[in-house]
């Protein structure tokens, strides 16, 4: 099993100040429109996002379907919350970026537009009918912002505090990837109204905070079953061991070429395949090797997910 948590986690040093007045205005405003810096930018964005994307996609996560393994099951909602955790730790690596405090801010607006863009992708690869994907992409949002600000609440609130920040992140993690407090479509077709599985049922909208008696409750529960506190306990090492790499242990040099190691998914390995699973803009599935730069319609006898 995952060892004990972290102790008291530090945000990055905040280094040394070459210059205290930093850039200029006209600095700045070249620095924002530079077409050569704009590229750089956008290629750093992808390159977080493509690091975002493969750990993300590991097969390593998922239960098989019908399967009873100690995983995370394989559907919209639980891939998007992976999604959504490693988007937040880069985003906090960014936010703490003390070097490049002008471009730091912009490489983050478009590494949160690229994600944007491959949820609708994903979204529409559920099947949903064109005219509710934008719909259906808003519920995906409210939810995914609800599930970026708990983790900045864990790590604001109980940064210092490694014991109640475990308990804090079990409690996140049963709202988000056990979902004990969503009401979900089932299956992975659109009901009668093109609404897609991958959100939440369009009923009247609920407070969004359960009362703390029922999270309290319900986490004691949770930690009674075995097999889902050793669920919640390995999630919640994998985030502290990723926050702890990326914000304190990663080079500064490694960070700026998007050369993200993450911390081992923490299941047992499954076989992967150097291909790769994306989707067009019109939600269509196509394959890509990054190895040897190859794609292709149909799917490789390897192909890991």
């Amino acid at each position: 099993s995952p060892p004990n948590p972290p102790g008291p986690l530090q945000n990055q040093s905040q280094g040394e100040v070459l210059d205290n007045d930093g850039p200029g205005f006209f600095s700045k405003l070249y620095q924002r429109y530079s077409l050569a810096d704009n590229y750089e930018r956008a290629q750093r964005a992808e390159e977080y996002f493509q690091a975002i994307a493969v750990q993300a996609n590991d097969p390593s996560w998922y239960a098989s379907e019908d399967s009873t393994e100690l995983r995370v099951p394989l559907d919209f909602r639980r891939q998007h919350a992976l999604y959504t955790l490693h988007l937040w730790l880069i985003h906090k690596r960014l936010l703490h970026d003390t070097h490049d405090t002008e471009g730091a801010p912009l490489i983050q607006e478009q590494l949160f537009t690229i994600f944007w863009d491959d949820t609708l992708n994903r979204i529409r690869q559920q099947g949903v009918y064109e005219l509710s994907v934008y719909k259906n992409l808003t519920k995906v949002q409210q939810y995914t912002w609800i599930h970026l600000t708990n983790y900045d609440h864990v790590y604001t609130e109980f940064l210092q505090n490694p014991q109640e920040r475990r308990m804090e992140l079990y409690k996140l993690l049963q709202r988000h990837f056990l979902l004990e407090f969503e009401q979900v479509i089932g299956g992975e077709t659109d009901d009668e109204n093109g609404e897609s599985a991958a959100v939440p049922e369009d009923e009247e909208e609920e407070d969004e905070t359960p009362p703390q008696t029922n999270v309290e409750e319900l986490l004691q529960k949770n930690l009674s079953d075995k097999s889902t506190a050793i669920l919640l306990d390995r999630l919640a090492w994998y985030i502290d061991v990723n926050y702890q790499n990326l914000m304190q242990d990663m080079p500064d040099e490694v960070y700026r070429q998007a050369r993200v190691a993450w911390t081992g998914v923490p299941f047992d390995s499954v076989a992967t395949s150097p291909w790769r699973m994306n989707l067009t803009t019109s939600g269509k599935v196509y394959y890509w090797n990054p190895q040897t730069m190859e794609s292709s319609w149909t799917k490789p006898n390897d192909v890991a997910v």
